[in-house]
């Protein structure tokens, strides 16, 4: 590979050569034309001066001594029949071989007056210039030039261009050297600044003082290095606080590439893992397959939370991940929370509650059995009838807290099991609602249900699905007032089949939505506590539901009421009606009284 000074040389000095070159190419042809035109005219003009010589009666002798001094010219005179009659070579005692008169020329002087062409030696290969010209009286005028003037002419300018061109490549190419030298010396430090900057020093700066094209490049280069500078020491500033928050996070946090190998990581991560794992892969540093799967479905775009167990230090720790996609499917974030000690508290209070609530049912059915025997064989004075009247009462909100208690509990443990089969919602909704028309009569609130024609078949527990219905149902009837009305509906959807219970209470604000599946949550804790509510049905609602793969969400309007909507899987594809699909609204005294669905 030749440098920037070879290239430049060579460049030059071809260029040079190629343009001497094409000016000795065009020079020969050119320059022989030129001359061969001039020398053809000079001919032409003596040959006339003869012939005007001869028609004003000189002699042919006379005429032709006086070309006999000029050897470069050789004039002959003919005779009407072609005989030469004088001879300016033959004057000068130089006898030479007659021309025949078959030339060209001739022949053209005999017919069109004039004649001309040339001619080459083919002994001596010699070119020579023939111009003939014809009298009115027949004699002919024949001159002859050698055109070895014009050759030796062309020989000494070419000679002359060559030895022009060799000074001239020798000139361009010493011109090219220096011009080189400074210019190279200019690009040498810019080339060596630029590759300091590629090594990652940031503080060479050039001191080119120039102000051509080399000078502006210099300058640009070490503008270019001082925002360089300045924005590496954003980035690292930026960089070190990012460590600092990520190190002092209690989670684990770490983030993946596009090829799924870990990239950054912060200091509980390393704890967790015991070390660092920085360029593994996914699989090699955690092993878990739920954990593989949400990452690929989060570089699709999407985000995503998975709970999972890992093996750690010999022991078993329970892992909540949080993902999220990183810009241009560039990798994948994980946050890790240890939710292992939560895992256990939560198992101890699950436990502490179911059996702290099988204790408490043995002395409240106790209570309340002596209490109620009190009321019904005893007669007590006023004031101590009603203090029997609150111990039953009481009591029995205490019974339906432990019940509550006990369904929370047994919707939440993990080996509290709940097979889930195809079953038609229908039947399941109208008898829910008949075990609970007696509260509804005692507020006069009517109950409806709207069921499609076709049976809704979903996958469910029948009795997780009935005490999910009981307690929506339930809570629609407390808190719709007097003469309102619930209504039920079943609807099939693709995939899904929906129950909804809607109610014309009071509503709920959205201040309170996001928070009642919440235990012990209420909206209106005085109401609720005067209506007997414990503010865990909602909650073992939503655990149910989730047991059973399903979904529930809340609409509400104050002032206009609530609608609790549960949504389970299909369990079939239902064969289409044969109109369109209808509903029909029906009360539930029509259902209860056997007519059919």
């Amino acid at each position: 590979m030749f440098g920037l000074r070879a290239n430049l040389i060579g460049a030059v000095v071809t260029a040079t050569a190629a343009i001497v070159l094409s000016v000795v190419l065009l020079e020969d042809p050119l320059l022989e034309h030129h001359e061969s035109l001039r020398l053809q005219r000079d001919l032409e003009g003596q040959v006339r001066t003869a012939a005007g010589a001869l028609r004003r009666g000189e002699s042919p002798e006379s005429v032709a001594s006086r070309f006999a001094t000029n050897r470069s010219l050789h004039l002959r005179i003919l005779g009407p029949e072609g005989r030469v009659i004088a001879d300016s070579w033959d004057l000068r005692g130089e006898l030479r071989e007659q021309l025949p008169s078959t030339l060209n020329e001739l022949r053209s002087a005999h017919k069109h007056g004039r004649g001309s062409a040339t001619r080459r030696d083919s002994s001596t290969g010699e070119r020579s210039l023939f111009v003939a010209l014809r009298l009115p009286d027949g004699r002919m005028v024949h001159a002859v030039r050698s055109l070895a003037s014009v050759y030796a002419v062309i020989r000494t300018m070419r000679e002359l261009l060559l030895i022009g061109a060799l000074i001239a490549v020798v000139a361009a190419a010493l011109l090219t050297f220096v011009l080189s030298r400074t210019l190279l010396r200019p690009i040498r430090e810019l080339t060596a600044a630029a590759k300091t900057l590629a090594r990652g020093d940031l503080s060479v700066r050039t001191r080119l003082e120039r102000n051509d094209e080399l000078g502006v490049l210099g300058r640009a280069l070490n503008s270019m290095a001082d925002q360089l500078q300045e924005r590496l020491e954003h980035l690292q500033v930026g960089e070190e606080k990012l460590r600092a928050v990520l190190d002092a996070m209690a989670e684990a946090v770490f983030v993946t590439d596009a090829e799924e190998r870990i990239v950054l990581v912060n200091r509980a991560l390393e704890g967790l893992l015991g070390g660092d794992v920085r360029g593994m892969s996914i699989r090699d540093a955690i092993p878990s397959v739920e954990l593989q799967r949400a990452i690929r479905r989060v570089r699709r775009g999407a985000t995503a939370t998975v709970e999972m167990s890992f093996e750690s230090s010999r022991q078993t720790r329970e892992l909540a991940a949080q993902l999220a996609p990183l810009p241009q499917q560039r990798g994948v974030v994980v946050v890790l929370h240890d939710v292992t000690l939560l895992k256990r508290v939560a198992d101890v209070r699950r436990d502490f509650v179911a059996n702290a609530s099988h204790e408490l049912r043995t002395p409240l059915t106790a209570i309340r059995g002596f209490a109620e025997t009190l009321q019904e064989n005893f007669e007590l004075p006023a004031e101590g009838g009603r203090f029997l009247d609150l111990i039953v009462k009481n009591t029995l909100r205490l019974q339906r807290i432990v019940d509550d208690l006990l369904a929370l509990s047994r919707s939440e443990a993990p080996e509290e099991k709940y097979p889930l089969r195809p079953m038609d919602l229908g039947p399941l909704v109208l008898e829910s609602l008949r075990n609970l028309e007696p509260q509804a009569n005692e507020k006069s609130i009517q109950l409806s249900v709207r069921l499609s024609e076709r049976r809704a078949l979903a996958l469910g527990h029948e009795r997780a699905l009935d005490e999910v219905l009981m307690n929506l149902v339930d809570n629609a009837i407390k808190y719709t007032p007097q003469g309102g009305r619930v209504e039920l509906r079943v609807r099939n959807q693709r995939r899904w089949v929906c129950i909804e219970v809607e109610d014309t209470g009071r509503g709920i604000s959205p201040a309170h939505i996001q928070r009642i599946f919440e235990r012990f949550y209420r909206v209106d804790t005085g109401r609720s506590r005067e209506q007997g509510g414990t503010g865990l049905g909602l909650s073992i609602v939503k655990h149910l539901v989730s047991r059973m793969k399903g979904e529930i969400r809340v609409e509400s309007q104050e002032g206009k009421g609530t609608t609790f909507v549960v949504c389970l899987r299909r369990a079939a594809r239902t064969r289409k009606a044969s109109g369109p699909q209808e509903l029909r609204t029906e009360s539930l005294s029509r259902h209860s009284s056997g007519d059919s669905t």
